[in-house]
């Protein structure tokens, strides 16, 4: 995973971060964010994870450095012309929220 961090502080404690981009969006961590919760539904020893900031800021909002993610149509915008990536950053709580091992 190149755009998160996962550590393991303790047992059972998972901790997200990407500090180098305070959190910023972009599809890579969308991707390495659905792979780490793919990953913890799993893990029996998984009791909770915390999605963190370092720095100045918890999340500046989308990577605005790699806007080749971002194809802005002609006449439109950088959201409408993305509609599966905004379905795939807003499927990662459902699927926190559907998680057996999160959801007990």
């Amino acid at each position: 995973m190149a755009a998160v961090e996962f550590s393991t502080p303790g047992p059972g404690i998972g901790v997200i971060n990407r500090p180098e981009r305070m959190n910023a969006i972009n599809r890579e961590w969308i991707d390495d964010f659905h792979a780490i919760c793919d990953a913890l539904v799993n893990d029996r020893s998984a009791h909770a994870v915390v999605l963190t900031g370092a720095g100045k800021g918890f999340c500046s909002g989308f990577d605005l450095k790699a806007p080749h993610e971002f194809p802005e149509e002609p006449g439109g915008s950088v959201a409408a012309a993305s509609p599966d990536f905004q379905e795939r950053l807003a499927s990662i709580p459902e699927k926190m929220l559907r998680a057996p091992r999160f959801s007990n």
